[in-house]
This record gives C-alpha cells, sequence and structure tokens, in this order.
C-alpha cells in the first residue's frame, strides 16, 4: 500500500493564509495527514461503504417485491370487481327481461279485464232486455 505524505507545515501555513488560526491550522493539518496515512482505516471505510450500499440495494429489492406483490393483489381485486360488474349485469339484463315480461302480462291482464267488462256489459244489456218493466205506482 502507498502511503501519502503531506507537508503539515506548508498545510498549516496554507489554512492560516485563508483565515485560520495557527491553532486551527495545525489541527487540520495533522488531521489531513492522519486520514491519509491511515490507509487501513480508508479501507474500512470503503468497504463499510460497500457493505452499505448491499444492505440499500437489499431493501430496494424488498421493497419492489412487496410492491409487485401489492399491485398483483390489486390487480386481482380489479379482475375480481371486473367479474362482479359482469355478474351485475347479467342481472340486471335479467331483470329488465322480467320487468318487460310482468309489462306484457298487465297489458293482456287489462285487455282480458276489458273484454270481460265488455262481455258482461253485454250480458246485462241483454238480460236487461228480457226484464218484465217495472209496474207504474
Amino acid at each position: 500500500m502507498t502511503q501519502v505524505m503531506i507537508d503539515t507545515l506548508k498545510v498549516s501555513q496554507r489554512l492560516q493564509e485563508s483565515g485560520f488560526t495557527r491553532k486551527q491550522a495545525a489541527g487540520a493539518a495533522e488531521i489531513l495527514a492522519d486520514l491519509l496515512a491511515d490507509r487501513p482505516n480508508k479501507d474500512a471505510v470503503i468497504e463499510a461503504i460497500q457493505e452499505s450500499a448491499v444492505a440499500i440495494n437489499r431493501r430496494i429489492e424488498a421493497s419492489e417485491r412487496r410492491l409487485g406483490e401489492r399491485i398483483d393483489g390489486v390487480k386481482a381485486d380489479v379482475d375480481g370487481l371486473k367479474t362482479d360488474v359482469a355478474g351485475l349485469r347479467t342481472d340486471v339484463a335479467g331483470l329488465n327481461t322480467t320487468v318487460e315480461n310482468i309489462q306484457t302480462m298487465m297489458v293482456k291482464l287489462m285487455e282480458g279485464q276489458a273484454v270481460l267488462l265488455q262481455n258482461d256489459m253485454e250480458l246485462k244489456r241483454r238480460l236487461d232486455f228480457f226484464k218484465p218493466p217495472e209496474a207504474a205506482d
């Protein structure tokens, strides 16, 4: 592994030139030198980032799976609703036929009653013909 060496004095001077105090610049330069010199720690950070990326990908895949299952459930519900609607349409068509049949029967019944009423009136007229006239008082 290659170690990166930095001149902490130069870094400290540049930080002071940009507005850091002498103490702040020295501390920041030392921290930077420690971070760059500590390669195993940097590798551990990279490894932790990679492990986090793998964990995030697993979570995404699990979320996608759950979302897919929910979508499949919704599709099944919609298919069920389509079946229910088709059944209701069939029921309504059957009810329409029943109503039409009842209407036809009502018309025939009323026509029959009209014929009976006419026959009854005709019968009364004929019977009245044979009735003796009422006696005058």
